[in-house]
């Protein structure tokens, strides 16, 4: 596709997202709009921080399937991660807990989120840009705690939760931008770190061998979305915060 359409469409996100992209250059905008994989990796904004990694990816397929794809709660497992949305059906911004079993010897991790959808943003751009963001929940120790202790999370008691470490930052985005009717840009950008006695260099070094895979697998499942995504599946939020039909 154009260069050109494809950086106007960046700075059109970037201009209202909750989170904007990194400033690409010219040969990673040309290699974006020829179908390449886009992997980034940002400074920490701060001495001793967690750097933010970025996936980009040009896909075939609609915004809607994309989005589907990668909000459908059935179609995202995460092996030895447990999560609940705390909040009531409905309610925007939505609150989920979520725990993580560290392969040992370290400490398993936990941590609350708060996550919304940027309608702002769609709407200043007339629904082609779609962004999905989340942040640490504040108080999130005490919610979790709470949370664990009346019983809401299967699997996880309240010695598990005294013995977890609380991860210290976590925030990013998904996002999808329709560039033609069966064009769309891919993204997902976090900055996270898990604390502990885990480096957040070698937390970042993974997670960007891992971002290629997770964006083709969202990609894949586009394609099939639709034939899960039948008349008795509850409706899913778009990002302009109306239920796909």
């Amino acid at each position: 596709m154009p260069v050109e359409a494809l950086a106007r469409s960046l700075q059109d996100y970037n201009a209202s997202a909750r989170f904007p992209l990194p400033e690409l250059d010219p040969t990673s905008m040309r290699r974006l709009s020829q179908g390449q994989l886009l992997r980034l990796r940002d400074p920490a904004p701060t001495e001793g921080g967690p750097q933010r990694i970025t996936g980009l990816l040009v896909c075939e397929a609609s915004r809607d399937a994309l989005w589907l794809a990668l909000r459908d709660p059935h179609l995202d497992a995460v092996k030895d991660l447990t999560e609940v949305r705390l909040s009531e059906e409905g309610q925007w911004p939505t609150v989920w807990y979520q725990f993580f079993h560290t392969p040992g010897p370290f400490a398993d991790r936990h941590w609350v989120l708060s996550v919304d959808d940027n309608l702002a943003l769609a709407r200043s751009s007339e629904n082609r840009l779609w962004e999905h963001y989340w942040t640490l929940a504040a108080e999130g120790p005490q919610t979790a705690a709470d949370a664990v202790e009346k019983g809401q999370v299967p699997g996880v008691d309240s010695a598990m939760v005294s013995k977890a470490v609380y991860v210290p930052f976590n925030e990013g985005a998904w996002l999808v931008m329709a560039l033609s009717e069966n064009r769309t840009l891919l993204g997902y950008t976090v900055r996270a770190s898990v604390g502990g006695r885990i480096p957040d260099k070698l937390v970042v070094n993974y997670s960007l061998l891992t971002l290629g895979r997770v964006l083709r697998r969202v990609e894949a499942r586009s394609t099939t979305i639709h034939s899960h995504y039948d008349a008795a599946h509850a409706r899913i939020r778009g990002g302009d915060g109306e239920p796909i039909p």
